[in-house]
């Protein structure tokens, strides 16, 4: 299959779009509203493909509560791997592609997201391995060229499962099913729902990301109340299991997470 890449006409604005600056402060009604409009587009997208998801990533935090508290450059969601070519095949039918990021791309080209992508078709997803790899679904043409003119894009976090239907990350800890399921719900403008990612799994993942947006995000969280005394012991629990699989190298990072959250005030 000829893979496809992005033309480069239309960089600067497109690149322009996602350079924005993680602020902790409101974005602008005008923001307010492209984001609202991406939601009621996601929400169709997921209802036709009819499979599980979560929205992930920070986006749950202004949805949580309607209030958008910062900047999101883009809308994440968790879907099973398994799942991933049913989905591919769905949204391919509502004018999407998936694709991937090159395993050789420039890491600063990752975070900007630039250029080269690479489509891939739903009969070429490799479920075993689909979650090892950065994938987003983009609008585009007939022809599968991205359109630039009406840029849209939905990262994709690939979650791959035991014979229980647990989550099993990478590292090998495990995350009960039950997390993913009967989620709190956002409701769009027109109604239609979307559904989000438990609390303790947010505050979790962006934990071991430990950056400082991820930490400041959490501090929201603790600050608006959003997290209860049940989420903080799930948190340790899931920390736990990390320092106990993880690699020697990866063990700093997991205590300095678990320090992390042990230091704030809990409620």
């Amino acid at each position: 299959t000829e893979r496809k890449k992005s033309p480069s006409k239309n960089w600067v604005n497109l690149l322009n779009k996602f350079e924005r600056q993680i602020r902790h402060e409101r974005p602008s009604e005008e923001r307010i509203k492209e984001i609202k409009n991406e939601l009621e587009e996601a929400a169709d997208l997921f209802q036709s493909a009819d499979v599980p998801y979560i929205i992930d990533g920070a986006l749950n935090i202004s949805l949580y509560k309607g209030k958008f508290f910062r900047e999101h450059r883009d809308i994440d969601f968790g879907v099973f791997s398994k799942d991933i070519p049913k989905l591919a095949r769905a949204l391919e039918q509502r004018g999407y592609a998936l694709f991937r990021f090159p395993e050789d791309v420039d890491e600063r080209l990752k975070v900007k997201k630039a250029l080269p992508h690479e489509l891939i078709r739903p009969d070429e997803v490799d479920v075993s391995t689909i979650s090892r790899e950065h994938i987003f679904f983009l609008r585009v043409k007939d022809d599968f060229e991205i359109d630039t003119e009406n840029y849209t894009c939905f990262d994709i976090h690939a979650l791959d499962q035991n014979v229980d239907g647990d989550i099993v990350r990478l590292s090998g800890t495990v995350i009960p099913k039950e997390y993913y399921m009967n989620t709190l719900e956002y409701t769009t403008d027109s109604g239609k729902k979307l559904r989000l990612c438990h609390p303790a799994i947010l505050v979790y993942h962006k934990l071991l990301e430990g950056r400082e947006h991820d930490l400041a995000d959490i501090k929201y969280m603790i600050k608006e109340n959003m997290l209860s005394k049940e989420n903080f012991a799930e948190i340790e629990g899931l920390l736990a299991q990390d320092e106990e699989k993880n690699w020697d190298e990866d063990r700093p990072k997991i205590q300095k997470a678990k320090k992390w959250i042990l230091s704030r005030t809990q409620p």
